[in-house]
């Protein structure tokens, strides 16, 4: 059967997409943005500036910044930080401004995450309106509380768990080794 398959002539990569990138913030957003614009088409952008992306009007503003330093032609896929206390109410509003999903940052597991998640249950009712408005989970997978080479390991019982409470929930696991 494999002798009989065909092999592609060729394979055009035409633009591809970062599908993970820190912009930040002021002069450092403005070259990041640049150099990443000159290379992809789009980038899922993510949240943890300060403040936080959080509500419709920061994602907004946020992307209207990354659009006036891009590239022409260039497409933000914008994302918002989970946070505990996080009114539900937001998602349809953050759905509707297009994002593509919220970032779930254990707390004080990475850059700017001393406002992240200490217990998933807290934002149960985030993402039970998220699963509905199929907006992705985007992970930040860490433990923080345990040796740093353990960390991601140490995470998987809350992946599981979010598995079998969000069956229909998209889920991305960052920074998997």
């Amino acid at each position: 059967m494999l002798e009989t398959m065909k092999k592609p002539a060729e394979l055009i990569l035409r633009q591809p997409d970062d599908m993970h990138v820190h912009f930040r913030q002021g002069e450092m957003m403005e070259a990041v943005v640049t150099a990443t614009s000159n290379v992809f088409a789009r980038a899922v952008v993510m949240p943890n500036t300060i403040p936080p992306i959080t509500t419709v009007e920061r994602v907004e503003n946020y992307r209207s910044r990354i659009i006036d330093a891009a590239d022409e032609g260039f497409e933000p896929l914008m994302t918002f930080k989970i946070l505990p206390g996080m009114d539900p109410d937001l998602i349809a509003g953050l759905k509707a401004a297009n994002v593509v999903a919220g970032k779930l940052y254990p707390e004080g597991a990475t850059t700017n995450s001393e406002d992240g998640v200490s217990d998933v249950r807290q934002i149960y009712p985030v993402l039970e309106l998220m699963q509905q408005h199929d907006i992705v989970l985007s992970i930040h997978g860490e433990d923080p509380a345990v040796f740093s080479l353990d960390r991601e390991e140490a995470f998987l019982p809350v992946i599981k768990q979010l598995r079998k409470d969000f069956p229909a929930l998209r889920i991305v696991l960052e920074h998997l080794t």
